[in-house]
């Protein structure tokens, strides 16, 4: 363990408050790096009800126009990112999968951890 004294402290601490302003000032003075495309959506949303949520899946490429230049980009039922998922502790995931990419994906969540009892999946590979 790193033994911190008050000196040490307050100097990491206005250095870590000095880079949150750094940060915060170079996004503002740059319009396009906080600007979301027009094209992008924002994700969809969805809950789970009475303990379970169920969902149609489908990773794929869409056409996304990014400043002017066209990119075939990969996502989840055409969107980017993909659909934000929120369950309660406790809640089931029904999955039905899609896969409409030339190779195999995966799935994986971020902030949880789900034992593999808990998600159900119905897969179909289409090919490409």
């Amino acid at each position: 363990m790193i033994k911190l004294d008050r000196r040490k402290f307050l100097g990491l601490a206005t250095v870590g408050v000095g880079a949150t302003f750094a940060a915060r000032w170079a996004f503002r003075t740059n319009d396009r790096s906080t600007a979301i495309p027009s094209s992008i959506a924002l994700p969809q949303e969805h809950y789970s009800s009475d303990g379970l949520l169920e969902l149609d899946l489908e990773a794929g490429y869409r056409a996304v126009d990014l400043a002017g230049t066209n990119a075939k980009l990969m996502t989840y039922n055409g969107q980017i990112p993909g659909p934000r998922l929120e369950i309660q502790p406790g809640d089931a995931i029904r999955l039905h999968f899609t896969n409409h990419l030339p190779q195999p994906t995966n799935l994986h969540y971020h902030g949880l951890h789900v034992p593999i009892t808990t998600v159900t999946f119905s897969t179909t590979k289409i090919s490409a």
